[in-house]
């Protein structure tokens, strides 16, 4: 009887210690996410003097993100057009495209 329990007091612990294992994974790779989604942040400062040429093209977009933008803008000093391409360069700039 008293093999049992032992063998069942060591099935247990190993169990306990698979589960801390796999939730001590799953919470270092929520980490590296949220270290990913961090680092992918489009951060921006106020506006800087710079005048070069430019390409315009039509942009359509919702009534929303129209005000989004325009909020933004009144924030940082920056026309709708700067703010619109330098997202757009930190798009492109940390683009990755997967099959």
């Amino acid at each position: 009887m008293s093999i049992n329990l032992r063998n069942n007091i060591k099935n247990n612990i190993k169990k306990e210690n698979k589960t801390l294992n796999v939730d001590n994974n799953i919470k270092a790779h929520a980490k590296d996410n949220e270290d990913e989604t961090a680092m992918k942040k489009f951060t921006i400062g106020k506006k800087k003097e710079d005048k070069s040429v430019r390409k315009s093209f039509p942009l359509y977009v919702d009534g929303s993100m129209q005000k989004k933008l325009d909020d933004i803008c009144k924030k940082t000093k920056y026309s709708r057009n700067e703010l619109i391409v330098m997202m757009i360069q930190h798009c492109i700039d940390n683009l990755e495209i997967t099959d």
